[in-house]
């Protein structure tokens, strides 16, 4: 269905905007920047690739019989200032070119799948019951959910990030946004987020990098990050698995119920920490002084934390903390970097992870 600013338009001028359209007949459309071209295939998938700087064209799958609802028809004097493409197929896939710069795309599939290749500075709304593909995104904003399949994504960025399936996973390379919501029905994968603020939810969460001003991470079955730069706060699981990169601001483990492992990175500095676990135990390079209340590392080849530029408001040091609020949990802390488990690989025989 058409968004509901151009519902009245679509509508007083169906008649005029309906066209049958054989598969042999694409429909093209000239545009500039700023337009939006909205896709409903009721029955089918929609496919979005990349075609003309200026050009939209757009057409049916390859069932003779299949027919395009349009507004407005590219042959109208309408077309030659339209900002605004509907089209909306009730029986067949629609496979649509689009500039890849400036043209937002709004892609329904409520019996299939959505895929779209790449977009540029513009806004994206995909929505599925099956698996929705996106490349390369950077948009203003960037929706993309599906009910019963999957979302994978490339690089996607944009002030507003939302990705979310109800059913499935949810996995990206690289997410990068003012404000990014991501959750699942079963795993949540990224290998890196960068956000002012971010939520991260779904049944298994694995975080490669994380670097946000605030990140909340929720995950029945268990988290693991990688690498957090920036602040971190970890709610519930049965697991949970942290690594303070130097740069780690500050970090809050609430109410993991069995176990929650903390690696800090050798000769980053100290750590201010609170820990209530029902056991807590120093591992290898790691200790804790001042009463319980200071954390550190030892070993040496990591940058100490950096300082503040004058953006950021001044050269103090980045404020280090970890609070560990999980009575029920194992808490085990230790000492741990890629080079240590490069070495450690090395001397077991065993090869070393790709990076």
């Amino acid at each position: 269905m058409l968004a509901a600013g151009h519902r009245a338009v679509t509508l007083a001028a169906a008649a005029a905007a309906r066209r049958l359209a054989s598969t042999s007949t694409p429909l093209r459309w000239e545009v500039g920047p700023g337009a939006t071209l909205e896709i409903t295939a009721r029955s089918g998938d929609v496919t979005c690739n990349n075609g003309g700087h200026t050009e939209v064209v757009v057409s049916s799958s390859t069932e003779p019989s299949s027919s395009l609802e349009v507004n407005p028809h590219p042959d109208s004097l309408d077309a030659r200032t339209a900002t605004v493409i509907g089209v909306v197929s009730d029986s067949a896939s629609v496979t649509a070119l689009h500039p890849e710069r400036y043209c937002s795309v709004r892609a329904l599939a409520p019996r299939g799948r959505v895929s779209v290749a790449s977009l540029v500075e513009a806004s994206l709304d995909a929505r599925a019951r099956g698996d929705v593909d996106l490349g390369s995104v950077r948009g203003v904003t960037v929706s993309a959910s599906s009910d019963e399949g999957s979302v994978v994504c490339g690089n996607t960025s944009g002030s507003k990030v939302r990705l979310a399936s109800a059913s499935g996973e949810v996995s990206a390379k690289k997410v990068v946004g003012n404000a990014v919501e991501v959750n699942a029905a079963t795993l949540v994968s990224l290998r890196s987020i960068y956000a002012d603020a971010a939520t991260v939810e779904g049944a298994s969460v694995d975080l490669g990098n994380a670097g946000c001003a605030s990140l909340v991470v929720r995950a029945a079955e268990g988290a693991k990050i990688g690498g957090i730069t920036g602040n971190l706060r970890v709610e519930g699981g049965e697991t949970c698995e942290v690594h303070l990169s130097r740069d780690s601001g500050v970090v809050e483990i609430v109410g993991v119920e069995r176990e929650v492992r903390v690696t800090l990175e050798p000769g980053a500095g100290e750590v201010e920490c609170a820990l209530d676990a029902a056991s807590t135990e120093m591992g290898e390079g790691a200790s804790v002084s001042d009463c319980g209340r200071v954390l550190r590392a030892e070993g040496g080849g990591a940058r100490p934390a950096r300082l503040l530029d004058a953006q950021e408001g001044g050269v103090d040091a980045v404020r280090r903390e970890l609070l560990v609020s999980s009575p029920n949990a194992r808490l085990v802390v230790s000492a741990s970097s890629w080079l240590s488990g490069f070495l450690g690989g090395r001397a077991s025989g065993a090869e070393a992870p790709p990076r």
